[in-house]
């Protein structure tokens, strides 16, 4: 069953952008919904786990999540905002 992962990305109390949850695992076919305030930029440049390409994702944008392959089961992806690499997150996962 596919699932929507809604992640937030947010300031710490040190003023870094991190994602809440800082992991997410998501399978191919699933979606995240990006939450974040109109600030933040988030992108995946280079190499990104999305249908839709590297972003910016815009606050309450949907993103897909690909296909294995192109993906690989236990890959990483490391959001981006404001051209910084970001605490979080995107793991693909084989689900059940």
């Amino acid at each position: 069953m596919k699932e929507n992962h809604p992640i937030t990305v947010d300031v710490d109390e040190h003023g870094q952008h991190v994602c809440r949850p800082t992991r997410t695992r998501a399978k191919p076919g699933d979606t995240v919904q990006w939450l974040q305030d109109s600030k933040a930029s988030v992108s995946f440049p280079g190499n990104t786990p999305f249908v839709q390409g590297e972003g910016p994702f815009p606050p309450g944008s949907f993103s897909t999540v690909k296909g294995v392959p192109p993906l690989n089961f236990g890959a990483e992806f490391v959001p981006v905002v404001n051209g910084n690499k970001i605490k979080g997150a995107i793991i693909i996962d084989k689900g059940d």
